[in-house]
Parts: structure tokens; C-alpha cells; sequence
């Protein structure tokens, strides 16, 4: 759908079902008993929510209501792996479903409506996360989603998921894949892998004579990290998006230097000129307060 404002609201490591990640206030569970948000649990669910209000204003800012394209771009549910004990329940069916009952409260605060052109597309992510049909069947419960492989009949239960997503709105083009970005390990090196990565996507363009994307998208490695190359006759944004969990025991082991969690997404206002702005919306939050021995 070309020539209507749209906002391209990207979500990303959802990772439902970890004791550190997104969970609803309150979860009956399956085999009996309930669980509750921790504290920490509580912050994240609160940036959920109010991620979902600013995007609602993002939609009403102007005279009519844009389209609205939701990209879940890998991770929504934690699942079992590596015989983790950081898991609410072992049940990746009841993972998917407090997984859905988040995505449904998100998309009722912005008024999502696929008979208005909003849609969402669903890209899958790491295999340990995401082994099992669990994107398909997000993909049969949740409206308005995107197939990859309908089958014969239009009905919803063919392939729902994408590896890696190319698509235009208003002329500007968005590469969306998982995994793809670097960052460096030092605070004056964060950027350039994504720079890099941008710098030789232009080159390779030109040289190939194909399309250069305006945006890249990856995510994956759960903290924020941008940046742009500016080209002869293109600019070209990257980001490595937020995600919606505190660091598990494996994160606080191989990222053990950065004490700062970045929660939240990133929407693109995109309106039907072309014109196009990139809006984080991200909370910080630390590993572990400063308190006195």
C-alpha cells in the first residue's frame, strides 16, 4: 500500500516465559498455582505498555490515522534451551500464549485494525529460542498477519515466518533479518560494526546494481546500538534493536562490562512523501544498583 503515512513499529526478543523478561502482571498457570511479575518484571511490562502509547500517538500525529506495520522480528517466547532454569514454565505452548495475550494488549492500545491496511510480519530468530512451530501458530492466532506460504486454499495454516524481509513503504526500503550486526566490546567501538556493515551494503549495491536499503534492521544481541553511513547519493540508517529482558545468568556472563539493559523498540514514521524519522523508545535500566559494603 504506497502513498499513505505509515509507521513501521519493529518489537524484537519478546523472550516470554524467562523469569527476567516480559510477563503479564499475573499468569494462572497450567499445572496450578500463579505466577507474578517480579518487580523487575514490572518495569518491563510498564515500558510495554506505555511502548504501545507512544506509537498510538505516533499514528494520530496528523490529520488522519497512518497505517500501521508491526514487524515481530524474532524471539517472542524464551522457550526451553540449554537446560536453562530461568524459565516460568517448561510448557512452550503456555510460552506462546502469554506470549499472544501480551502482542493482543500491545496491539488493542493502538487500535490495530487490518481492515484500515495494518498488518505485521513475523521473522524468525535463533534456534534455540525458536525450534518448534511456535511462529506459525502466532501466526494463526494474531489478525492481520502477513503469510509467507498460504496454502492452496487461503487457509491459516500455511508458513508464517520469514528469514529475512524486504520491503518498501513510500519508496523507502527496510532490510529486516534477526541476526546480522556486531558490537564492539569498547564503548568507542560500539557503532562500527553496524557502520561497517552499512558502508559495504552501499558498496556492494553499487557495484551489483541493486536496490540499497534506506533502513537496516537486526536484532539479537538486546542492546541499542545505531548508526549511519552517509553515501554519495544515500544515506543509510542501522540499528541493532532493544529488546524486553534483563540479562540471564548466561547474559551477565558474556556481557559481564555492560552494567545497562535497553528496553523498548523502535517505530519509523514513514509518510507518503518519502520523508521518513526513527523513533526509539528505549529504557535504561541497570544490572544492579551501587550500595555501600
Amino acid at each position: 500500500m504506497q502513498n499513505k503515512d505509515t509507521v513501521v513499529a519493529v518489537i524484537s526478543d519478546m523472550q516470554v516465559g524467562s523469569t527476567v523478561a516480559l510477563c503479564p502482571p499475573k499468569w494462572n498457570l497450567y499445572e496450578g498455582g500463579t505466577f507474578h511479575a517480579s518487580p523487575a518484571q514490572m518495569i518491563i511490562y510498564r515500558q510495554w505498555v506505555n511502548s504501545a502509547k507512544q506509537v498510538k500517538d505516533l499514528l494520530s500525529d496528523g490529520r488522519n490515522r497512518k497505517r500501521l506495520v508491526i514487524i515481530l522480528n524474532g524471539e517472542p517466547i524464551e522457550n526451553e534451551h540449554h537446560d536453562t532454569p530461568q524459565i516460568i514454565t517448561k510448557n512452550p505452548q503456555e510460552m506462546i500464549d502469554m506470549s499472544v495475550s501480551l502482542i493482543d494488549e500491545w496491539m488493542g492500545i493502538v487500535d490495530y485494525q487490518p481492515k484500515r491496511g495494518d498488518c505485521m510480519y513475523l521473522v524468525r530468530g535463533t534456534s534455540a529460542h525458536e525450534k518448534g512451530e511456535h511462529i506459525e501458530q502466532i501466526g494463526r492466532d494474531l489478525e492481520g498477519v502477513v503469510p509467507f506460504r498460504p496454502d492452496s486454499q487461503g487457509r491459516k495454516d500455511g508458513r508464517y515466518h520469514f528469514q529475512k524481509l524486504r520491503r518498501t513503504v513510500n519508496g523507502r526500503l527496510f532490510s529486516i533479518v534477526h541476526h546480522g550486526f556486531s558490537r564492539g566490546s569498547r564503548a568507542w567501538t560500539t557503532e562500527n560494526g553496524i557502520y561497517n556493515t552499512l558502508k559495504s551494503m552501499y558498496f556492494s549495491g553499487l557495484d551489483y546494481q541493486r536496490d540499497i536499503p534506506d533502513f537496516v534492521i537486526r536484532s539479537h544481541n538486546h542492546v541499542f546500538t545505531q548508526a549511519y553511513y552517509y553515501g554519495r547519493n544515500k544515506t543509510i540508517y542501522g540499528c541493532q534493536t532493544p529488546c524486553w529482558q534483563l540479562k540471564t545468568h548466561f547474559g551477565n556472563r558474556v556481557a559481564a562490562n555492560d552494567d545497562i539493559n535497553t528496553i523498548g523498540m523502535i517505530s519509523f514514521d514513514v509518510l507518503k512523501s518519502g520523508a521518513a524519522s526513527v523513533y526509539p523508545e528505549i529504557l535504561e535500566v541497570e544490572d544492579a544498583k551501587v550500595e555501600e559494603f
